[in-house]
């Protein structure tokens, strides 16, 4: 288990994800996330999702607390995936796509940063797609 300092926050979005987030400075250090139902230890917390879509959605949360300067417009962002499995992707218009990943259908994972609301496969998702 990595170690670490500071505040550690759980968030809970809808009955669709819960996130574990360490603060440091005032801003998110690392994240990983889960599905609302999936059992975590409390005294590990950091092993990946059994789920790929939540794999898939802990690496871009990360990015995404890299782009976000103010923790709470983080969290704000984190909380349009409540839709998660129901919000059509802004590219292709599918909520199920599939990512060439042993044939795994998947959810669009990828919410835009400015706008917060679009949903991109991340097959889709390209820069031109950001609002910025």
């Amino acid at each position: 288990m990595p170690s670490h300092s500071g505040t550690m926050l759980k968030a809970i979005v809808g009955k669709v994800l819960k996130a574990c987030a360490v603060m440091q400075g005032g801003v998110v250090e690392r994240i990983i996330v889960h599905s609302f139902n999936e059992e975590t230890l409390n005294d590990n917390l950091w092993p990946p999702s059994k789920f790929t879509v939540f794999n898939r959605l802990t690496e871009v949360a990360n990015a995404a607390s890299l782009h976000f300067q103010n923790p709470s417009k983080f969290f704000i962002w984190l909380s349009y995936y409540q839709n998660l499995y129901s919000q059509p992707c802004a590219g292709c218009g599918k909520i199920l796509s599939d990512e060439t990943e042993k044939d795994k259908l998947m959810p669009p994972v990828r919410r835009d940063f400015a706008s917060m609301d679009k949903a991109y496969h991340l097959s889709c998702y390209t820069l031109e797609n950001e609002t910025f």
